[in-house]
């Protein structure tokens, strides 16, 4: 009985400290995903109307397609895997504006922001099934600030391809 009581007061302590670290993790992510935001805006800001649709070879998508490529795949894996409600901006296939383009990336970056935030942090480390193999949430939120990392680093390019001063980073 002493025995028994020992290890549920251990597996309850582990228990606990694991939900505070999964807390944490996402009360961090979500800092970082504010900054992320805060940068993405910068770096279409920084780029003139009329480079909207520069693109630096004819195989490459315009500074525009690849800011919505980003977009498309923060929407979804925040639809599909953290269980997102609906995003109800169309935005696709559209020739945006900069200021329109400006808008729908916001409104997507707090749709993500919501949809981490409201996630369940049991979640976190559950495997879900996903197209390139399981993983767990923590891995989708990888994924999704990864990828949106990976292609500002492509918008920063097309900015010095046309002589555009990048904006100071805004990470931490």
């Amino acid at each position: 009985m002493r025995f028994t009581a020992i290890i549920l007061f251990l597996n309850f302590c582990f228990l606990g400290q694991a939900q505070n670290m999964n807390d944490q993790y996402l009360n961090d992510y979500l800092v970082k995903w504010g900054h992320s935001k805060t940068y993405m805006i910068s770096l279409i800001k920084a780029m003139p109307e009329d480079k909207m649709t520069y693109k630096p070879t004819e195989s490459a998508q315009s500074f525009r397609d690849l800011t919505i490529h980003i977009v498309s795949n923060m929407v979804w894996l925040s639809t599909d895997y953290l269980e997102g409600g609906g995003f109800e901006t169309e935005y696709k296939n559209k020739d945006l504006t900069k200021a329109e383009l400006i808008q729908v990336v916001e409104k997507a970056f707090d749709y993500s922001y919501t949809a981490v935030k409201n996630y369940n942090r049991d979640k976190l480390v559950e495997e879900q099934s996903f197209f390139a193999g399981p993983m767990t949430g923590h891995q989708i939120l990888r994924l999704m600030n990864d990828h949106c990392t990976h292609h500002k680093g492509q918008l920063t390019l097309y900015l010095k391809m046309n002589e555009i001063a990048v904006p100071r980073y805004v990470g931490w």
